[in-house]
């Protein structure tokens, strides 16, 4: 009786896996979601503008005198 229910029990194991594959087969698996983000974007671009500041060293500089 035992080995009766462990081969009734794989039976329906394998007929559930075989529907799962015959089902997943034909309607094409589970659908990937789209994204909602439009492929015409404006991306707004900044530059960054670096000031030259005028650095002069106390050493460098000549006096007249």
């Amino acid at each position: 009786m035992k080995t009766f229910k462990k081969g009734l029990k794989l039976a329906f194991l394998v007929l559930i896996i075989a529907l799962a594959c015959f089902g997943i087969s034909l309607i094409g698996g589970v659908p990937l979601p789209f994204s909602r983000k439009r492929d015409n974007t404006v991306e707004i671009k900044i530059e960054m503008v670096d000031i030259k500041e005028d650095k002069t060293d106390a050493a460098t500089v000549d006096f007249y005198q």
